[in-house]
């Protein structure tokens, strides 16, 4: 096939402009009689590998079984000169990777918003029988108004998959739970830790290890107990620092699910005298507490500093008497309500 360029049609879209780029193929910003497009094609290098070629139209399978508010819409699939491509919706707005390059960490209402609506996705993919396997801040999009997008589903895989296996790890090391380095099963609470980095880089502004090599990251996600947000960030509230605490757990079975995930975040918002992003589907997750950790220092009043919506952020905490009032109690009843759901909190 010949290079695509700008002005091109492909399947009925004309392609306007280049908005990505991948190991397995190129996104384009593409036309249609009713709007734009996202249009990805495969590298044409890989097309003649069967193998490739399935695993590129699962991203579409994956899609197109699970539909969600937070995902991202696959709209068709067909082939230009033999080469497959892929029709999606458009995610409008900038993802958590980049928007935290330009101002630094989000508050925490702002994160738990977000953990609440990507929880929500997973949620939906896991009912479905998808595992994405590729979450981080970079495959989470999101618009002025804080609406998420959960987008890239070129490694998920589905159950009852029958394509060979990926012969290793895939994804971004940065976000990998202790499974792939000890070579057990990658399923959903992979998912969860996932998430868990992605809720630790949002409340801090980066990620909880960082090594020289992919080997030596994937080795401190298995081997190194993860940081608490609160020694970063000593204003987050307890049940968000035991929350990321839970779902950054060596033990896959010890993690919460992603619908308790969904309902803790919630709760932080509530606590926080924020409307939940998403009505809250059932009971909440209650995480055990982990050790006491080191005296925190005395808040402080943080300068404050225009936010990425023009209101002032780091000093604004929403920190109210009741607000503290409701963590230390809900932070009392937590010991309690892990018991309770133990035995369910390890099935995620």
């Amino acid at each position: 096939m010949a290079a695509l360029v700008p002005g091109a049609v492909v399947g009925g879209y004309r392609l306007l402009e280049v908005i990505g780029a991948g190991g397995m193929g190129t996104v384009w910003r593409a036309s249609e009689p009713g709007g734009e497009v996202a249009l990805k094609t495969m590298h044409p290098h890989l097309a003649d590998d069967p193998e490739l070629v399935r695993r590129f139209q699962r991203e579409y399978a994956v899609g197109a079984k699970v539909r969600h508010l937070n995902l991202i819409r696959m709209r068709s699939q067909g082939q230009h000169s033999g080469v497959p491509y892929l029709v999606m919706d458009i995610a409008s707005g900038k993802s958590v990777r980049r928007l935290i390059d330009l101002g630094g960490p989000f508050r925490e209402w702002e994160a738990a918003t977000i953990g609440q609506q990507v929880a929500s996705a997973l949620a939906a993919l896991h009912a479905g029988g998808v595992v994405h396997r590729d979450l981080k801040a970079s495959n989470v999009v999101l618009d002025r108004d804080l609406h998420a997008v959960v987008i890239d589903f070129g490694i998920a895989r589905v159950e009852g998959d029958q394509t060979r296996a990926d012969g290793g790890f895939m994804g971004s090391a940065e976000y990998a739970g202790p499974e792939p380095y000890l070579g057990r099963p990658v399923g959903t609470p992979a998912d969860i830790y996932a998430l868990g980095v992605v809720l630790f880089e949002l409340l801090t502004g980066e990620v909880p290890f960082k090594a020289n090599s992919y080997a030596d990251v994937l080795r401190m996600h298995a081997e190194i107990p993860a940081p608490r947000v609160s020694t970063r960030m000593p204003m987050v509230s307890e049940t968000m620092d035991y929350l990321v605490f839970a779902m950054l757990d060596k033990k896959a079975e010890r993690r919460p699910n992603a619908t308790q995930v969904e309902m803790a975040c919630a709760s932080v918002l509530t606590l926080l005298g924020r409307a939940p992003a998403v009505s809250p589907p059932g009971p909440s997750f209650a995480p055990a507490p982990p050790p006491a950790p080191a005296p925190m220092p005395a808040p402080r009043q943080a300068a404050s500093r225009p936010s990425r919506s023009g209101r002032a952020t780091r000093g604004d905490r929403s920190a109210t008497g009741a607000g503290t009032v409701l963590v230390g109690i809900l932070g009392a009843l937590m010991v309690a309500l892990a018991v309770a759901i133990a035995a369910g909190a390890g099935h995620g």
